[in-house]
């Protein structure tokens, strides 16, 4: 029988000091488990994460619930069946703003592509807000973009950024409307994503967290 390797970041609750997303791992096709002994700072428990693995290192942004989001590297070593946090960095961080819901996605050209759920404290107003790190940069960059109608009615919202065939695609949700925006890679930088409206809810109803909707590309990028 031939044995896949497992991976799965867990959130295992409140009260563990910062550290409440942790790796496990399954050598034997999901039939035992092991902590991997890799946990992401600042993580609490209610904390949601994202990301997608490239050649041994996973890519991973989540919110820490104090008006920050973070990003982290793990890179895994397949011969010592061992993971090590690679890096670990803040991608936002606002003390008049509150940041959650994370999501993120590279395109052709390495750029890292994550988009968050922001509320400014004074307004009471939520958006979808994006930013963008190119593979030679350290930083991250606020693009700019605003995902969506910015109102205050709930926090009833959140992006996915997805890679298509021609550059970077995002499906996000505002209350009872998901929609799809796309760039091509070839595009500048500061140009309009232009959108479509995907369908709306016939009975909206008040998720908190706005995510319940997946997207996903195979090799050719269907999607």
């Amino acid at each position: 029988m031939l044995f896949r390797s497992i991976h799965v970041i867990i959130n295992r609750g409140p009260g563990l000091g910062g550290e409440s997303l942790a790796l496990f791992s399954s050598f034997d096709n999901g039939a035992t488990w092991v902590n991997s002994g890799v946990t992401l700072p600042g993580s609490n428990g209610s904390t949601t994460s994202d990301g997608y693995y490239v050649d041994g290192k996973l890519y991973m942004t989540y919110d820490v619930g104090t008006g920050a989001i973070k990003y982290a590297e793990l890179a895994y070593d397949s011969a010592h069946k061992k993971w090590t946090l690679a890096a670990s960095t803040t991608v936002f961080s606002s003390a008049t703003s509150a940041a959650l819901t994370p999501a993120m996605a590279v395109d052709a050209m390495g750029r890292q592509w994550l988009t968050f759920t922001h509320q400014d404290k004074a307004t009471g107003n939520f958006s979808i807000k994006m930013m963008r790190k190119a593979v030679t940069e350290t930083t991250w960059t606020d693009t700019g973009f605003v995902f969506g109608a910015v109102d205050n009615v709930s926090n009833e919202r959140s992006g996915r950024p997805i890679a298509t065939s021609r550059g970077m695609g995002v499906v996000f949700t505002v209350h009872a409307d998901t929609y799809w925006a796309e760039r091509n890679d070839t595009w500048d930088l500061g140009a309009k994503w232009p959108r479509a409206l995907i369908a709306t809810k016939t009975q909206p109803m008040n998720d908190p967290y706005g995510t319940h909707f997946s997207v996903v590309a195979d090799s050719a990028f269907n999607m």
